[in-house]
């Protein structure tokens, strides 16, 4: 480079289009990751609640006494 304005804007250029992508790729891989941990806290209820349903099925036949914990 030999101090030419034009090169100077271009690679100005360049690095705010690369430092763009990055945020925007950044906002995405984070928007991604929120939801995938909204899927894992909400697969997580819905065993809590299986295991509850589960537990009131044993308890109504007496499968299991009323002091039986999940391990």
């Amino acid at each position: 480079m030999n101090g030419n304005p034009a090169e100077k804007k271009s690679l100005n250029e360049l690095y705010e289009h690369y430092k763009n992508q990055f945020e925007y790729q950044r906002n995405a891989n984070e928007k991604i990751l929120n939801m995938h941990q909204a899927l894992i806290d909400v697969i997580g209820e819905q065993n809590k609640i299986s295991i509850q349903r589960q537990k009131i099925e044993a308890k109504e036949k007496d499968v299991i006494n009323d002091e039986w914990k999940p391990e």
